[in-house]
């Protein structure tokens, strides 16, 4: 058998490596229509992708192979900013001193379009009841805050919250973060709220005790007050002027 040509074999490596860079831009058009559902008008990404796919595959690059791979490592470039263009923000870890509470997520969208996302939130152990699913309409140049209720059980201790956007059509968008979130145990909070309670009794006690003390001393003082001196009070008596009786004219 006798050998391929080098001519041939010289030939077929760029074919081979254009066929390559064509399933890359292939793959990054795919990406950009799954992830183009989270705006109400997919279009707008998907047909700009287009264009600039059809751009990139024509045969006037085959005279600038430097600028046609500048140009490919471009579009990549770009292609992976929109990915990335909306994302939950990193979140801080959170301390939960309280048996319900809200936390606070933000959803970042640099996208000149609103965003409708789905935010899922899975906690790695059960000390923590969190709600799962959270419809979010993320606004155009701004971080959209999200407020996840939560409701901590029996046991203290660390909790690792994953969460993730998916699309209207169930697709990731963007990476998957988690927050670290400090739970205290629920007898903890119950020693706190009985010992309040203990405190509020004792004081209640002695407010009790210190009213009927006074009761008590105004009753003793009622009993041991001046008394009346039965003598003074006849010769009081004899002494005041008997009134003037009428005279009878019939004895004249």
């Amino acid at each position: 058998m006798s050998a391929e040509p080098a001519g041939a074999q010289s030939a077929a490596q760029p074919d081979e490596e254009a066929a390559t860079r064509l399933d890359t831009l292939l793959a990054g058009e795919t990406s950009i229509a799954e992830f183009s559902s989270i705006i109400d008008d997919p279009s707008l990404l998907t047909a700009p992708e287009r264009s600039d796919l059809l751009q990139l595959i024509g045969a006037g690059w085959r005279d600038e192979p430097n600028a046609w791979q500048a140009a490919l490592t471009a579009h990549a470039e770009a292609t992976t900013t929109t990915l990335t263009s909306v994302a939950i923000q990193e979140p801080s870890t959170v301390q939960l001193v309280s048996p319900e509470a809200v936390l606070p997520f933000f959803v970042r969208n640099d996208l000149p379009f609103a965003a409708n996302v789905v935010l899922v939130s899975t906690p790695d152990n059960l000390r923590l009841d969190v709600e799962r699913t959270l419809t979010v309409r993320a606004e155009p140049g701004v971080n959209t805050r999200v407020e996840v209720p939560v409701r901590a059980r029996v046991g203290s201790g660390e909790v690792t919250i994953e969460l993730r956007l998916l699309s209207p059509t169930f697709e990731q968008v963007g990476p998957v973060q988690r927050a670290q979130v400090t739970v205290r145990a629920e007898w903890e909070r119950i020693g706190i709220i009985g010992l309040g309670a203990i405190i509020v009794l004792l004081l209640g006690a002695g407010f009790i005790r210190t009213i009927r003390r006074r009761r008590r001393t105004r009753a003793a003082e009622g009993v041991d007050g001046p008394t009346i001196d039965q003598g003074t009070t006849e010769e009081n008596t004899a002494r005041e002027p008997e009134p003037d009786r009428p005279v009878d004219r019939r004895d004249e």
